[in-house]
């Protein structure tokens, strides 16, 4: 499949829910509350709920780059807030292991679609509610593809309906992977929050330069970098399963 496709071709979205079953099935330990996520400080540290541990994460990523990105992204303030209070206001929920940047290209699989592995762990590996890893899949399958707020809600749907997540508790969750802490100082993605599934990302470009040109923002849909293939797939004797657009921001 290529990212200008529209529908999600079925085995792609079996080896998604493969993954996520999973990963859900693995319990989370106190070795991978202590990990640290984007900051040096372990995510869980103060905190007895992942909820509020995600919500202080934000929280401390807009302390080093709220007022820029407020100064770009129109309700940007009010936005943050419902984030916040929706993390906030989220039940328990299990504690299972989490990746945390299941893309395409971190998820390996056989001749037959079926997924052999699961790939770079680390960029927001921790333990906590396996709705957020549903969440971010969902979110980041297809970032920059023409199609990628319908292959977003698409898959926020089946997941909510096959693995049986909260759809409030999803959107929560996307917006709150949208906010500073998984973005550099270079590019953010925002997303609406006041109800359904997420809007329109928007890629704000504090140097006002990318790739030779000046911007300000660009939708999601206009890719700042080139689509390659995403899906990989494992040796010995398999062949490459082309996947959803994989362009990938710079990290920080």
């Amino acid at each position: 499949m290529r990212s200008y496709e529209r529908g999600l071709p079925v085995r792609h979205k079996d080896a998604l829910l493969a993954v996520l079953r999973g990963l859900a099935s693995v319990p989370g330990t106190d070795a991978m509350r202590r990990l640290t996520v984007q900051d040096d400080r372990p995510l869980w540290q103060g905190h007895d709920r992942f909820q509020d541990a995600l919500a202080a994460l934000v929280a401390r990523a807009l302390a080093r780059h709220g007022a820029a990105l407020a100064a770009r992204v129109p309700g940007f303030d009010a936005g943050v807030e419902r984030t916040l209070n929706a993390l906030r206001s989220l039940p328990d929920a299990p504690v299972t292991a989490i990746h945390g940047d299941p893309v395409p290209p971190n998820i390996h699989v056989d001749t037959a679609g079926r997924p052999v592995a699961v790939l770079d762990f680390g960029f927001c590996t921790t333990a906590g509610d396996p709705a957020f890893e549903a969440a971010v899949t969902a979110a980041v399958c297809d970032m920059y593809g023409p199609h990628a707020q319908e292959h977003t809600a698409e898959l926020t749907r089946l997941f909510a309906r096959e693995l049986g997540y909260s759809p409030a508790a999803l959107t929560a969750y996307q917006a709150a992977y949208a906010s500073p802490p998984t973005t550099c100082s270079a590019w953010t993605t925002t997303t609406d929050t006041s109800g359904g599934v997420p809007g329109s990302c928007v890629a704000t470009v504090y140097s006002g330069r990318r790739n030779g040109r000046k911007h300000s923002a660009w939708p999601s849909s206009t890719p700042p970098r080139s689509i390659r293939p995403s899906w990989n797939c494992s040796p010995p004797g398999c062949r490459p399963v082309r996947g959803t657009a994989a362009a990938r921001p710079k990290r920080s």
